[in-house]
């Protein structure tokens, strides 16, 4: 059994009444963990419940967490490239379930955009069906959005 047949199991196991604290749980104690094996295992863990158990998340919810998975990209170290991607499978996961939602929050976010910000974007983009959904999403916003504002004289 590997790593992500184990976030498959969890995922399937986990009662959905225990799925927030879990999460809650792997975000703020697994994935800082001092021990490399048990971050590493917590970010499987945690991209494979998202993976599972993803669409159960209301909305405000989904949004609470797609934004601590995009801060939580800028606090990883720079030699735990494990847990980066695993925190990154998960941002992929929970748009897949909740895209709209997650691309408004994403493109709410100022810019010149921060590397977690870009990162989360490249991870998003590596998926071809997200990537198309995110460039036409995109482009639908601002083509409907208002870019200026418009004065009135009085």
């Amino acid at each position: 059994i590997n790593a992500e047949d184990m976030g498959i199991i969890v995922s399937v196991l986990i009662e959905e009444k225990h799925f927030t604290p879990l999460l809650d749980t792997l975000l703020q104690a697994g994935l800082s963990d001092p021990q490399n094996d048990a971050a590493n295992c917590s970010s499987v863990v945690m991209h494979g419940l998202i993976r599972g158990l993803g669409h159960k998340l209301p909305e405000p919810t989904a949004r609470k967490y797609f934004e601590i998975l995009v801060d939580a990209v800028s606090k990883v170290p720079a030699n735990r490239e494990q847990v980066l991607n695993g925190i990154l499978v998960s941002i992929r996961n929970l748009v897949k379930h909740h895209t709209v939602l997650c691309f408004n929050a994403l493109l709410k976010y100022p810019t010149p955009h921060a590397d977690n910000v870009v990162k989360a974007f490249h991870a998003i983009s590596s998926d071809s069906g997200l990537s198309s959904a995110l460039l036409q999403h995109c482009l639908e916003t601002v083509l409907n959005s208002q870019l200026h504002e418009d004065l009135i004289d009085p």
